[in-house]
This record gives structure tokens, C-alpha cells and sequence, in this order.
């Protein structure tokens, strides 16, 4: 995907960190296999091995970016979701890797979740004791989503409570 609006550079910006690692993955088990290739002139079976080894990767790997790919298949329109994660009203956290815009909310962590808010029904707080506290987004069956957590002393609460605030008026609506 060629990078045409500040929204879509915006979205690369948020992901880069998990395209890497889709990236260093693809690499690993290319080199797996040359390493397989350069063992089967000395070593049929650690050659056999290595390429087994190298196979395994290879497929989880390459279902990792399918998957990935496919994050903005559910988006009906692109064109809006971009230019709502630039939009001056948007809140972003970077240290949580988190944005909240009108419609969407975002969430990078070993992947990127990206969660439309027509389809959730309310945000949740889920406490466990006085020392941590996780926020949901939660859909219209009962199932939940954390976007983010936090733990006594942490610092986050703020950030929680910034999040909490803007969900709960714009799920409120």
C-alpha cells in the first residue's frame, strides 16, 4: 500500500513497530532455509531438521501478515478512518500505544487491534482488588475487549481515566 494521506502515514507510523517484527520474522525463516540448503551438502539430517524448523516459521509468519493485513478489511470505509485518526480531536497515548478517534479505537501491543465503535455497546472498568484496574470496550453479545490496563503506582491512571471518559460519552450517545 503506497502511503498517498497524512491518515495513512498516521496509521504506518502506529504500526511500524509490529510490521518490523512481521518483517524480521520473513527473514528468519529465509535464512533458515538457505541455512537447510547449506547443511544438505554435509548433514542430511540436521539439513532435514533446519528446513522442517524453517517450514514451521515460514507458515506462522506468513499467517501473521495475512492477518495483519486483513486488520483493515474490516474498516467499510478507509477513507474516513483515516482522516479520523488525524483529526485534531483524537487522543493519543504513545506511551500506551493507544488512540482513540471518533469511530475507532486503536491498540498496539504484539498486534494491532482496531476496534469500530458502532459496534460496541459500552465501556467497562474490571477491577481486581485495589491493584489493577483494565478498561473494556464490550460488544452487544457480552464480549470484551481490554484496551488498556493499569496497576497501583503505576502512573496510567490518568491516561484510564482520559480513555474512560472519552468511551463512556461516546458510547453514552
Amino acid at each position: 500500500m503506497a502511503i498517498e494521506t497524512a491518515g495513512q502515514q498516521k496509521y504506518a507510523d502506529l504500526t511500524a513497530k509490529r510490521i518490523k517484527s512481521l518483517q524480521t520474522g520473513m527473514i528468519i525463516w529465509i535464512s533458515l532455509f538457505c541455512l537447510a540448503l547449506i547443511c544438505s551438502f554435509s548433514n542430511n539430517l540436521l539439513a532435514i531438521i533446519v528446513g522442517i524448523v524453517a517450514v514451521v516459521y515460514a507458515v506462522v509468519n506468513t499467517k501473521g501478515r495475512k492477518a495483519f493485513n486483513s486488520k483493515l478489511d474490516k474498516i467499510e470505509d478507509k477513507n474516513e478512518f483515516y482522516r479520523q485518526i488525524v483529526a485534531p480531536d483524537v487522543l493519543e497515548l504513545k506511551e500506551e500505544q493507544l488512540l482513540v478517534a471518533k469511530d475507532y479505537v486503536i491498540v498496539v501491543d504484539a498486534d494491532v487491534w482496531i476496534y469500530d465503535l458502532h459496534h460496541m455497546e459500552k465501556v467497562e472498568v474490571g477491577k481486581q482488588g485495589n491493584v489493577k484496574k483494565t478498561l473494556f470496550l464490550t460488544e452487544p453479545n457480552g464480549k470484551r475487549h481490554a484496551i488498556l490496563s493499569t496497576t497501583k503506582g503505576d502512573g496510567r491512571q490518568e491516561a484510564l481515566d482520559q480513555v474512560y471518559y472519552r468511551l463512556h460519552d461516546r458510547l453514552a450517545v
